[in-house]
């Protein structure tokens, strides 16, 4: 039938067609673990980056709530009257452990200022910047290169909007 190896009748791969297909499957399989590998510890950092928004939304709310109902007594007035910039004493600052994570934010907050250094507004119409910042470390986790990492959320609070605004 004139096909070259197959005269003698014998069929089959030969001992090196068979290598070749085990090191491209090899490589393949690798390929593919290395891809589910690094799906699997980007989904973990968008968990754990979800776990970190929720909680400076919660907290950001929880201070707006206060300063709104100025409890405890006194906390509008030092909201409003006094500066917490981030190089200093936070205004606020805690720690949560949700599934083994453990969670740590502090806020800060400052008037903002035009360019001449003056306050935004007028004396009863302030303007504050509150900046939350929330680290995070895994603590069962102790492996280079993971560990902790950081989440930051800024908003402006208008001191109108936030004494006028009805309690929930």
């Amino acid at each position: 039938m004139g096909f070259g190896r197959f005269r003698s009748g014998r069929g089959g791969l030969s001992l090196a067609e068979v290598l070749v297909a085990i090191v491209i499957l090899s490589v393949v399989l690798l390929s593919l673990i290395a891809v589910l590998g690094s799906s699997l510890k980007s989904d973990r950092k968008a968990f754990l980056m979800s776990g970190a928004a929720n909680l400076a939304d919660s907290e950001l709310d929880r201070l707006l709530q206060s300063v709104k109902s100025d409890q405890p007594a006194g906390t509008r007035a030092q909201f409003w009257d006094s500066d917490h910039p981030s190089s200093g004493e936070p205004l606020r600052s805690g720690q949560v452990t949700v599934s083994h994570i453990q969670y740590s934010f502090a806020i800060y907050c400052q008037t903002v200022l035009d360019t001449s250094g003056t306050p935004v507004g007028d004396p009863n119409h302030r303007l504050k910047q509150v900046d939350i910042v929330v680290d995070w470390y895994r603590s069962t986790t102790a492996k280079l290169g993971q560990g902790e990492t950081t989440y930051r959320q800024r908003r402006l609070f208008s001191e109108v909007n936030v004494d006028s605004e009805p309690d929930d």
